[in-house]
Order: C-alpha cells, then structure tokens, then sequence
C-alpha cells in the first residue's frame, strides 16, 4: 500500500508542473496554435470529466468519484487545497438557486502514461430574476493506476472579467507617454503608436494598454491593474502594477 501511494504523490508532483504550463499555454492561443486529433484514450478521460460534471449537478458522490484516486488533489480558484473526501463532503444541494455549468474548449495532451485535459467552464447561478456568472479554465490530469484512467490532479484557474473600454481623449495620450521607475534598472515605458498607448517593462514584451478610465488601465487575459497617478497641476507623476495583491510604485522620470 505504501508503495501505491508514493507513486502517486510521484505522478502528481509530475504532473502538477505540467498541467500549470499546458493551462498556460492554451489560456492563450497563438495564431498558429493547432489543436491536436483526440485519441481514444484522451476521448475516454473527456467522457469521464462530463460525466463527473453531471454527477456534481446532482449531488451524485458515487458518480463523482468512480474515476476519481483516493489521493486526489483539488486546487480551487482562491488557492484553497481540498482531498476528495473533504470535496464530496461539500457536495450539497443548491438551496435558493439553480446551477448549471457550460464546458468548452477542451483540450487534451498525452504524456505516456498521463493525460492533461484543460477547457474552460462557465458556472451560472440563477437566482430567480438574478444571474451570476463565473468563468474558470480548469486543468484536469489523469494517470493510469490500476489499469484504469484515474483523476489525480485538478486546478481551477478563475478567468478576470474585463472591465468596458472607455475612449480617451487622444491628445490625453500624451501625458502617459514617458518612463516610470522604481529603480533604474526597474523600469516601465509607455509609448504611443497612434491612437494606442503601449506599455513594456524592462527585460519583458510590449503590449497595449487598454483604458478602464482616465488613470486605470488594463489588458487582455490578464487581471493586473496598470494604474498611473496624477497631480493637481494635471501631470501624470507615477504609474502603480496592481494584480494579486501585489503594488509596485514607479515614479515617473
């Protein structure tokens, strides 16, 4: 027994790398990203990943768990860590609300004797005339133990809800444009190439910055928040990198 289970804390601490860098990379596409033919074996672990998402719509634990390892591993959106027992003893009826979840672009990669499915879901709970909608990319990974496919693995990556594009004034572009740094080595450029605003830090790729409003900016795919401060006099001063809890300040040169 105790060689069973170390090697599936083996497999996962495997596969726990992977299945971050596969979420990462199909979170965002490229242009001549092609997804790969399904093989028999990823169809089946599709199927089994359906199947449980119907189980926990109603509240069918021995469902839920028949291709689920004892040893499973839940990563939920906030960070908290649960087991499967712990996950089927939170499994209770939707009181008040209905909840339905949508699946879609689903993806699957194979290495040898491990699958990694990824694919984003949308949760809706419906409260009478009241809707709230979440949406997450989920990564599921999946070992062969026991000659069977079994999930050992699961992460649930929430999906930032952009905020509406305003229209700035253009020729208020040009207060932005300048470097902020928080030391001189540490910097962040902002450029306008037309109508856009374009921001780069150093050592990292430039990308656009979309207007939330005058001092908030934001872009896409990503929940960071790219602020820039001003002063009475109306100059733009400082810009501030906002995302997960993290502020860098940057003043501007």
């Amino acid at each position: 027994m105790r060689i069973v289970n170390r090697n599936v804390y083996q497999y996962i601490l495997r596969v726990v790398i992977l299945s971050f860098a596969f979420a990462g990379f199909t979170a965002r596409p490229t242009k001549a990203q092609e997804t790969p033919p399904i093989t028999p074996q990823a169809q089946q672990v599709i199927e089994f990943m359906r199947e449980r998402k119907n189980a926990y719509l109603q509240g069918n634990a021995s469902t839920w768990g028949r291709h689920v390892a004892e040893q499973c591993l839940f990563i939920q959106a906030g960070g908290r860590v649960v087991s499967k027992p712990q996950f089927i003893a939170e499994m209770k009826p939707f009181v008040g609300y209905t909840f339905s979840a949508i699946i879609n672009d689903v993806r699957a990669a194979e290495f040898g004797s491990i699958i990694v499915l990824t694919y984003r879901a949308k949760e809706i709970r419906d409260y009478g005339v009241q809707r709230s909608e979440n949406s997450y990319i989920d990564t599921e990974t999946y070992a062969q133990l026991n000659g069977t496919w079994q999930l050992i693995a699961w992460t649930e990556n929430a999906v930032a809800v952009e905020p509406p594009l305003v229209k700035l004034d253009p020729q208020l572009c040009d207060k932005y444009v300048g470097t902020y740094e928080v030391n001189p080595k540490a910097t962040f450029t902002v450029t306008r190439e037309g109508n856009k605003l374009m921001g780069q830090y150093a050592g990292e790729d430039k990308f656009e910055l979309l207007p939330a409003s005058k001092s908030d900016f934001f872009t896409h795919g990503d929940d960071a928040v790219y602020a820039f401060i001003w002063d009475k006099s109306g100059r733009v001063v400082g810009h501030i990198y906002r995302d997960e809890g993290v502020e860098i300040k940057y003043k501007k040169r």
